[in-house]
């Protein structure tokens, strides 16, 4: 529906992973299990986007929220994210990973803060760990 009129872009899959049943965007995505969201993420990107970016119902995916975005305090849409960087790692990441190797051809930032830095501003997360290490 959103090819034939007109649409080439979406702003879907959410692939983050939802680590408190309070938080209200749960529903979006895969769940709190890393593994089925990297299946999941993989998945939607290769049927938005279909074998051939230039066939007329290609449809370019967004993955979102990058990243820790399902880890916010207390379930609150938009509150913090208190992390480690190896749960970062092992919990938040790997659908993200699955989903750019699977050509997503779009990432949208989170808006949380992540350990207290605006993700949107994050120079760790946006640039050394998305740019320089996940290209």
């Amino acid at each position: 529906e959103a090819t034939a009129s007109g649409l080439m872009w979406t702003f879907s899959p959410m692939v983050d992973t939802a680590r408190d049943q309070r938080w209200g965007r749960n529903l979006e995505g895969a769940g709190e299990d890393p593994f089925l969201g990297e299946a999941f993420a993989r998945a939607r990107v290769e049927g938005f986007q279909g074998p051939d970016l230039k066939s007329p119902d290609s449809l370019a995916a967004c993955l979102k929220h990058f990243a820790g975005y399902g880890g916010v305090l207390s379930g609150l849409d938009y509150s913090e994210s208190d992390i480690s960087e190896s749960t970062f790692r092992d919990v938040f990441l790997p659908p993200f990973i699955a989903g750019i190797k699977a050509g997503a051809l779009s990432i949208m930032s989170a808006f949380q803060a992540l350990e207290g830095v605006p993700v949107t501003g994050n120079h760790w997360l946006l640039t050394e760990v998305l740019r320089d290490e996940l290209g």
